[in-house]
Parts: structure tokens; C-alpha cells; sequence
């Protein structure tokens, strides 16, 4: 087993009821060489006094605080300044993680040095943490056990399906994230930002699926994911990235 540095970053607020079980799958990893950094967003509930209890139990946590609300996006945008270590993943305060997802995502970046970052399948759980599906996932991709997308492999897919990538899949290369991402950009690309990170990382390097569901996205009506959710991947929003394509200089005349 690689004994790669992982750095996983936690954005939260006001995130009591799911922490716990987040927490609990992120530390059940069987890659135990994890930073776990915890950033809440000015909470206003017992989400950081959570955080202090497990930090008491294993000094691989590290807990940021805000004094003020930076917003969602904002403090995505802190996590990806603090990327550490060999990989940085985001993951999210509401969601549960296979025991495997960081020892195969480190696996995958390993073996595969053209991408940047990698994506996995996810499933879908109720707010009671009931399967209740799985998220979308092209069959381009599904019907091979890994993938290693180029730009206009990507390109072709999102145009077909839009954002097919579950946010807090992916496993990024921290010098990635750190130097070249940088900036969660909600102002410019609105509900789309994501898929604006996933642009960005395809222009330098490829990037990597594995079609295997090794975390559960969590529907709730309270969570950040879903509130994005209902609202990601407008006609409008989208529209930007087709026309940041279109002017790309690999795709000029």
C-alpha cells in the first residue's frame, strides 16, 4: 500500500446532525496516512464542539475556524489554499466515504501520472442514510473499470450530460490544487463552480474515473449539496464553460 500523504478537507457549517458519521467514514480509511483538516464557516450550532471531540480522540484532525460566514464558496476556496501533502481531497460534511475511497483514488494517481485529479461513482443516501439510488454516470464510463479522460473526451461527455463529476469524489494532487486551481469560483461561473475546477484541471492534465461507487452523496433538503444541486448546471451557467471551450486555444482555428 502507497504510503502517500493524504490531505482530506472538511468545509462546514452548521453540520451537527451528519458530522459524526462523516467523520467516523473518513477515519475508518484504510489509508492511515490522512490530515484531516476541518474548516467550519462560523457555525452557529454544536458542528465545531463535534470537531473538538473527535480531535481529542485522533491528532490527525486539525480544526480551522472562521469568525465571520465566507459563504460555501469561500471557504471551498480555503480548503484549496491549505492542500497538503502528496493529494488533497474535499469532501463533504453531509456525505459517507467507503473505507477504500482514499487507499483506490491514491492507487489510481499512482499508476496513472497524465491525470491531475480522479472522480468516483457515488450512491445515493436519504437523510437518514437509506440507500435510495446512485448518481448518474455516463455509460461511456460505466461500462470500463477506470477512465482517464483528455479534454475533448471530457468535453464531449459534459456536453452530452452535463456535470457528471459528484463533487466530493475527487482526489486531486495537492500542487494542483494549491497552485494552479487556488479559487473556488462561484463569482464568475455561479452554480456550475465545480465543473469550472474540473475545467481547469483538464487544461493541464487528464482526469480520472473510477466507476466504482466507493462513497454515498447524501439527499437532504438542509445540506449545501442539495441546495447547489437543485439549482447546478442551468442552461445558463453551463453555457459558460461550452463558450470557454469554444475560445480555448487548443480548439481556435
Amino acid at each position: 500500500m502507497s504510503q502517500a500523504k493524504v490531505c482530506i478537507c472538511i468545509p462546514t457549517y452548521n453540520a451537527a446532525d451528519t458530522l459524526t458519521e462523516t467523520l467516523h467514514s473518513v477515519l475508518a480509511q484504510t489509508h492511515r496516512n490522512l490530515v484531516v483538516k476541518i474548516f467550519d464557516n462560523a457555525s452557529t450550532d454544536s458542528t465545531l464542539q463535534l470537531a473538538k471531540s473527535f480531535q481529542e480522540k485522533d491528532p490527525r484532525i486539525q480544526i480551522h475556524t472562521s469568525d465571520t460566514n465566507l459563504g460555501g464558496e469561500g471557504n471551498f476556496t480555503r480548503c484549496l489554499e491549505a492542500a497538503d501533502g502528496d493529494y488533497t481531497a474535499i469532501y463533504h460534511s453531509d456525505d459517507l466515504y467507503h473505507p477504500l475511497i482514499v487507499e483506490e483514488s491514491v492507487a489510481f494517481l499512482e499508476k496513472h501520472r497524465e491525470c491531475g485529479a480522479v472522480a468516483v461513482h457515488a450512491l445515493l443516501i436519504d437523510e437518514n442514510a437509506r440507500a435510495i439510488g446512485e448518481r448518474f454516470l455516463p455509460n461511456e464510463i460505466r461500462s470500463q473499470r477506470e477512465a482517464a479522460l483528455d479534454e475533448a473526451a471530457f468535453l464531449e461527455l459534459v456536453s452530452l450530460y452535463g456535470n457528471f463529476v459528484t463533487c466530493p469524489s475527487v482526489m486531486a494532487r495537492s500542487q494542483l490544487y494549491r497552485d494552479k486551481i487556488a479559487q473556488w469560483n462561484g463569482r464568475e461561473f455561479k452554480t456550475s463552480a465545480d465543473l469550472d475546477v474540473w475545467w481547469r484541471v483538464i487544461q493541464v492534465s487528464r482526469l480520472g474515473f473510477l466507476a466504482k461507487p466507493l462513497m454515498s452523496y447524501r439527499v437532504s433538503q438542509a445540506s449545501f449539496t442539495v441546495r447547489e444541486t437543485k439549482r447546478r448546471l442551468t442552461r445558463h451557467d453551463l453555457s459558460r464553460h461550452r463558450q470557454n471551450a469554444r475560445n480555448s486555444p487548443s480548439n481556435a482555428n
